[in-house]
């Protein structure tokens, strides 16, 4: 018994030694893999460890954004889209990697206005049948005689035959002006689902055609 203990107490010490002279490994993970051939490192950025989910927490606080996403002297915003998480989201230039709010209560005096497609659930068949996936475009088309909304603008897919929904209310009335006065503008989906995918209402960022070129420039 007392050879027993002191063999269990030689082996426990001489581990103790072993593993106080080793030293400590970090060891990251990831929730994914790199794809065949590909030598891109992962997207390890906060929002893509937590499922691909961003959250409101993810987005630069007002004061933040005001400093860092506005429009340069060249009339063009100091951001650029990117894919994060599955979707389109606005970067800040610059580091450290912020995103701007798409729901931002400024963006709209920058001349950018983002929305999710209202009323989806009834058109849920158009939806499935476009390409709503982020960096898609999509057709506003007017409808001046809705009986809902003077200012109401269907929203459909590229090549979509029947409206996937309506931009909502707000962003509708300063859109109808801007379209109604000729304003010629571009848009991109930020978030969405591809042909078949009816279970995510589409994101869409409207702007000129300038501003959004020049927000998909590394796209």
């Amino acid at each position: 018994m007392a050879r027993g203990i002191g063999s269990w107490l030689r082996n426990a010490l001489g581990q103790s030694r072993i593993e106080a002279e080793t030293p400590a490994v970090k060891v990251t993970m990831t929730t994914g893999s790199l794809p065949s051939g590909s030598s891109k490192a992962p997207d390890m950025s906060p929002y893509s460890r937590r499922e691909g989910v961003i959250y409101r927490s993810d987005h630069m606080p007002p004061e933040r954004e005001a400093e860092r996403f506005y429009l340069a002297d060249d009339g063009l915003p100091t951001g650029y889209l990117a894919h994060r998480a599955g979707q389109l989201v606005i970067l800040a230039d610059g580091e450290p990697e912020e995103i701007v709010n798409p729901r931002s209560s400024r963006t709209h005096r920058l001349g950018l206005y983002s929305f999710r497609v209202r009323g989806v659930t009834h058109h849920a068949a158009a939806v499935a049948a476009g390409n709503f996936s982020p960096g898609a475009t999509v057709r506003l088309v007017r409808e001046p005689n809705n009986e809902h909304d003077s200012n109401a603008i269907a929203v459909y897919a590229q090549h979509g035959i029947r409206p996937a929904g309506y931009v909502n209310r707000q962003n509708a009335a300063r859109l109808a002006k801007r379209i109604d006065a000729g304003d010629e503008l571009a848009n991109v989906v930020l978030r969405g689902g591809s042909a078949g995918d009816e279970s995510t209402a589409p994101v869409i960022l409207v702007a000129s055609p300038a501003v959004i070129a020049h927000l998909r420039r590394n796209l």
